[in-house]
């Protein structure tokens, strides 16, 4: 997802926003438990002039990131 305009910590509270509405999606198995969803989210600015492909890659790199301290987190 891409948003212009954001200063950082706008940017990541935007993320952190989605990925607690994620959280709090209820779904059900077939069975009738409850299935935990959550997400993990790896964001970065992108200034004027940017490079998309470097700016893609840090955001990667983020999301791993974010994966490894433990999921469902945001790290930009």
């Amino acid at each position: 997802m891409f948003q212009s305009g954001l200063t950082f910590e706008e940017m990541h509270t935007r993320c952190e926003e989605i990925r607690a509405e994620i959280a709090a999606v209820v779904l059900h198995a077939a069975s009738g438990s409850r299935v935990q969803i959550s997400a993990s989210i790896g964001a970065c600015q992108c200034p004027p002039g940017f490079d998309p492909s470097e700016r893609l890659k840090a955001a990667d790199e983020n999301l791993y990131q974010a994966k490894s301290l433990g999921r469902n987190r945001v790290v930009a």
